[in-house]
């Protein structure tokens, strides 16, 4: 099982163990020094011990001004070289390999220096920040720039190089007629808008000595007259036949210019593997290809069908770090799967914060969450098991402590498994699987179809008791809301009540706007969805939005801003949009007016004396990045 995915091979002169590749990703989690730290070095670690045959770290940046972030790492100068071996010592001490991948962000580049680029045209994604036009020298002093970095890099004792010459960059910038109007020999035609590519890869290969890895990430974009599909085959096999390089990393994206590099949940899985097949049939190089690989088995599928020989999953090491390990001991149920939710990960970085994840909350804090085992071990008991109750029944069980579930349903998830139904999120309903399957291997005693009284619970008398029962419908005063024909979002969704066939959506929030795509796939649907504030799906991650205002467009839903809505009869919903009335027929109004926190149990148990501590939408309605990690932080406290 899984032969392919877990056979070695080799780039250069080093043999990767298996063909499973942790992708580059900016953490943003240095400090002002930019030196990898202890946050650095658990981090990496983590995903080293769980199997991974190769990690390609992070971008490190080969001058103060290419940075893409402040808080990113570097490798300018010979006294980060000792930071870096404590590094590669540790994941090497695992049996994985590392790759140090070098990059210029040019005009993305967000230091207050501001960027570099080969003319002088904003980033679509900071369209008033005007990059510095490079001059000839300059680019020469960058091609040095890289050689000393790669050298710096081997004598850290990193295992090859990775330029990244993709997503908009510097490099893939100067490939790209978009945004390279250079008039000397690193502009206009084909070989001049690469020759900085070629020049900084011989210069690398200088520096390093023959047989050691170099490999360099490409991409193609959607901007006007940018790099297509067909301008990328030309590049792979210019790089392949002109330079010295040793592998291909496929990928696409610039910031700015949809489609970006990282896809939301709603887009297609292994969608440039395709493109990677038809690289790699025309070069004598490995090729890599990424882009929502989460699975094993597709990963396997992918090498065997010679469309790549290693497979990069990015977002899939968040979620799982030891995901190599559980499937190469067929526990595939116990993997917790990227659900491509983006909050974490992109979501995080887009708002200047360290990267994080939404199915795992330990993410980003490898280097501070204590879970040793406990030297008291305690009775934990956690009601509601809903993402907030589920880490925090998690992480309690990870320090040894009993750990009693108790959930009023069938299943685990609470709301979000109610979020796994609308078109395009049924990945959500892995990680509530997940939890189903590994809690109780870690001791995790769940009670299913359970609800207890406040007396109930402190009859157990546990050592420390969670509330996770998440939060109660919102009911604003309108006239007419416990009409009969008024159903909740939750209650459609999870298939209590079957609508009629014309709908009104009360609210146009996140909840609103993908119940109302919910409705809008069945044929013959009629369905409006009616929003107060001037926008739909403001509280989406920017990121995942586009695609379902797209899809809520592609079905026909009739949508309707700036709109109050002041009374609800038997047959109708009638609002207000300016100074005017506007009635809307309908069979059934379906409330997606937000959530309030439900304390009564809470308030009881603290009456009682109880040790309880309310966690998730119990304490404050708020999303589950947050949510995970306040119930994981609360675990781990016991």
């Amino acid at each position: 099982m899984l032969d392919h995915v877990f056979s070695p091979y080799k780039i250069g002169s080093v043999t990767i163990p298996n063909r499973l590749v942790m992708s580059a990703m900016i953490t943003n989690s240095t400090g002002a020094d930019h030196r990898p730290n202890a946050r650095t070095l658990a981090y990496y670690t983590e995903r080293a011990k769980g199997g991974w045959g190769l990690l390609i770290h992070e971008g490190i940046f080969i001058t103060p001004r290419s940075r893409a972030f402040e808080d990113t790492l570097a490798a300018w100068d010979d006294m980060f070289i000792d930071d870096y071996k404590k590094l590669l010592e540790s994941v090497h001490s695992h049996g994985s390999k590392m790759f140090a991948q070098l990059m210029h962000a040019g005009r993305q580049a967000k230091t207050e220096m501001g960027g570099e680029a080969p003319s002088p045209i904003p980033c679509p994604a900071q369209p008033m920040r005007m990059p510095h036009e490079l001059t000839t020298d300059e680019i020469k002093d960058l091609v040095r720039a890289y050689g000393q970095a790669a050298r710096r890099m081997k004598a850290a004792g990193f295992d090859g190089i990775s330029i990244h010459g993709g997503h908009g960059y510097l490099i893939n910038a100067m490939m790209d007629l978009y945004a390279n109007k250079r008039t000397d020999e690193y502009g206009g035609c084909f070989s001049n808008r690469m020759r900085f590519a070629k020049e900084l890869l011989c210069e690398i290969r200088k520096e390093v000595g023959e047989g050691f890895p170099i490999g360099m990430r490409i991409s193609y974009n959607n901007a006007p007259g940018g790099i297509r599909e067909t301008d990328l085959k030309t590049i792979a096999y210019y790089l392949a036949n002109e330079t010295p390089i040793d592998y291909l990393d496929v990928s696409i994206g610039t910031r700015g210019i949809a489609p970006d590099s990282a896809r939301p949940m709603f887009h297609q899985r292994a969608w440039l593997s395709k493109l990677a097949g038809e690289i790699k049939r025309m070069i004598n190089i490995p090729v890599m290809t990424v882009s929502r690989i989460y699975d094993p088995f597709m990963a396997d599928q992918i090498i065997a069908s010679g469309d790549a020989d290693f497979i990069l999953m990015g977002r899939q090491t968040l979620a799982d770090p030891d995901m190599p390990k559980k499937a190469m001991a067929g526990e595939f149920e116990c993997i917790r799967h990227c659900i491509g939710c983006l909050q974490g990960c992109s979501g995080n970085l887009m708002e200047n914060k360290p990267v994080g994840c939404l199915v795992n909350p330990r993410t980003g804090f490898e280097y501070c969450d204590d879970i040793s085992e406990a030297k008291i071990k305690k009775h934990v008991v956690v009601i509601g098991g809903g993402p907030a109750g589920i880490e925090a029944a998690h992480a309690a069980a990870i320090r040894g402590h009993k750990v009693d579930l108790y959930e009023k349903t069938a299943s685990l998830g609470g709301g979000f498994l109610t979020a796994a139904y609308p078109p395009g999120k049924g990945e959500f309903i892995m990680y509530s699987t997940w939890a189903m399957n590994a809690l109780p291997k870690m001791g995790v005693n769940i009670h299913y179809n359970t609800s207890l009284t406040a007396e109930e619970i402190a009859a157990l008398s546990a050592d420390k008791v969670f509330i996770a029962t998440g939060g109660k419908v919102l009911l604003p005063p309108i006239k007419g809301i416990n009409g009969g024909n008024v159903v909740t979002a939750e209650d459609v969704l999870r298939g209590r009540v079957v609508p009629g066939m014309k709908v009104v959506i009360a609210g146009g929030g996140s909840v609103g706007a993908e119940t109302a795509l919910y409705e809008a796939v069945k044929i013959g649907k009629d369905v409006t969805l009616i929003e107060m504030k001037g926008s739909i799906a403001a509280d989406d991650n920017p990121a995942v939005r586009p695609y379902l205002l797209s899809e809520l467009e592609r079905f026909g839903v009739k949508i309707r801003v700036d709109t109050k809505i002041n009374e609800i009869t038997e047959n109708s919903v009638i609002a207000q949009c300016g100074g005017e009335e506007i009635v809307f027929p309908c069979d059934n109004v379906i409330l997606a007016l937000g959530y309030t926190p439900d304390s009564a149990l809470f308030d009881e148990l603290k009456k009682l004396g109880v040790n309880v501590e309310a966690l998730g939408d119990a304490s404050n309605v708020r999303n589950a990045l947050a949510a995970t990690r306040e119930g994981y932080e609360a675990g781990l406290r016991v």
